[in-house]
């Protein structure tokens, strides 16, 4: 269901549980989830627009990439706060990783 306005559209999203808890803890404390949500279109919006020529990696999977990166990060920064230095080091290492495969 979604109202439209000239401005604006207001759109009922459903998302189950087991997803939407992990991701949301994944949103710094500063951000809405709302915020956060709307930067997430306009990112993808961005990124269906690029046009990336067959030798490159498409825009789209530089895009979930850099977002993958971007969460990995704000967790990481979260295990910090928390002195939790193991899991703050896994996800370092689950960065290197896929900046790594974007290298390749």
């Amino acid at each position: 269901m979604s109202d439209e306005t000239d401005e604006t559209i207001t759109y009922l999203l459903e998302v189950e549980k087991e997803t939407w808890r992990p991701w949301s803890n994944t949103v710094p404390r500063q951000t809405s989830l709302d915020t956060r949500l709307r930067t997430l279109i306009e990112q993808d919006l961005r990124a269906s627009q690029k046009e990336i020529s067959g030798d490159e990696v498409s825009g789209k999977t530089v895009s979930v990439m850099a977002t993958r990166i971007r969460i990995r990060a704000m967790q990481a920064a979260e295990s910090i706060r928390e002195d939790d230095d193991e899991t703050a080091h896994e996800q370092l290492d689950e960065i290197q990783d896929i900046a790594d495969a974007l290298e390749q």
